[in-house]
């Protein structure tokens, strides 16, 4: 009895270390390809879904300050040049800086002579934008400062999303790394449980390993 209480504590501290060791993995890849950056890029960039609009919020001072060596970078692709792009994109973004910096770049990509017009009215009719952004004028009335709140309430609600996005890719991560490390350390729970149950020394010092911690 007491034996098989020994070994099932071993295989518990085995799998334990398994997971720590998994978990650290599973950071270092996602700090290294931004895979938070990259996800919340690319679900910005669907919800802005306008070109020029797109490039202006992206290129805005705003979003830049959140940026990764932002400064430095000459990024060149569907955004345009110095345009923030997913290696330079920031992990998180306040849903104030996105109504502000939004509203801004709306704004700024439209004729000045049309400055006095209504946010929606700036937005190019073919865009999902377009919609929503009326749709928020709608449901707050006209203030500059309503409007912010409505955008900034749709991006959180887009963030909801994004964030079931990077779980999912998060989780498949996990799972080819835990593939990946079990294959790799052959972690054989029967041929785990018969070795300690076998050997003394390592079933007490795994024991006494779990005891410290």
């Amino acid at each position: 009895m007491i034996v098989a209480l020994d070994v099932a504590i071993g295989l518990i501290f085995f799998y334990a270390l398994i997971s720590l060791l998994c978990t650290g993995i599973n950071e270092f890849i996602a700090g290294v390809f931004r895979l938070r950056a990259r996800t919340l890029h690319n679900e910005i960039s669907k919800l802005i879904d306008n070109d020029e609009i797109r490039s202006a919020f992206w290129n805005s001072g705003l979003v830049r300050a959140l940026c990764r060596d932002c400064s430095d970078f000459k990024y060149v692709g569907p955004e345009g040049e110095g345009s923030v792009g997913p290696k330079e994109a920031p992990s998180y973004m306040d849903s104030s800086v996105f109504a502000i910096a939004l509203q801004r770049a709306i704004s700024d990509t439209s004729d000045p002579d049309r400055a006095h017009e209504k946010l929606s009215d700036l937005v190019p009719e073919d865009s999902f934008l377009k919609s929503a952004v009326t749709e928020i004028e709608i449901a707050v009335g006209g203030g500059i400062s309503d409007i912010r709140k409505g955008l900034a309430d749709m991006f959180d609600a887009a963030m909801e999303r994004t964030n079931g996005v990077y779980r999912r890719i998060i989780s498949s991560v996990s799972l080819a790394v835990a593939l990946i490390v079990v294959a790799i350390l052959n972690a054989d729970t029967i041929q785990l449980a018969q070795t300690l149950s076998k050997e003394d020394v390592l079933r007490e010092q795994c024991e006494a390993i779990a005891q410290d911690h």
